[in-house]
């Protein structure tokens, strides 16, 4: 099964199952960074009218997914209560993969990803 099929279907699991919070953009349907910040900017909004204090804190996290301790991820799933299968499909993606990068017809030799 691709991974984009997986992720599809772990993100319907996670939305059913409550989750995510619903505050959570970025990669859900009608969730997208400019609704994030629209929700932003309307909080903002509310505060400045309610006289309240607002602040925010914006971090990059492009490149956390690999930072991430994999036992840890794989125990994380696990405790979600997904079935074997995917939590074994998730522990084959996660190691001993390769890659390699084809460039104006040359393509390089299988590297292994570390994460």
């Amino acid at each position: 099964m691709s991974s984009k099929c997986r992720q599809k279907q772990l993100l319907a699991y996670l939305i059913q199952n409550i989750f995510l919070a619903p505050s959570q953009h970025g990669f859900r349907p009608a969730h997208s960074t400019t609704s994030a910040l629209l929700s932003f900017s309307h909080t903002i909004n509310q505060n400045r009218t309610d006289n309240k204090l607002s602040s925010a804190l914006f971090l990059e996290l492009s490149k956390a997914f690999n930072m991430v301790n994999r036992p840890l991820l794989l125990d994380t799933v696990k405790s979600l209560s997904i079935d074997n299968l995917a939590i074994n499909w998730f522990h084959s993606y996660l190691n001993g993969r390769q890659q390699a990068v084809l460039w104006k017809d040359i393509l390089s030799p299988l590297l292994p990803v570390t994460l």
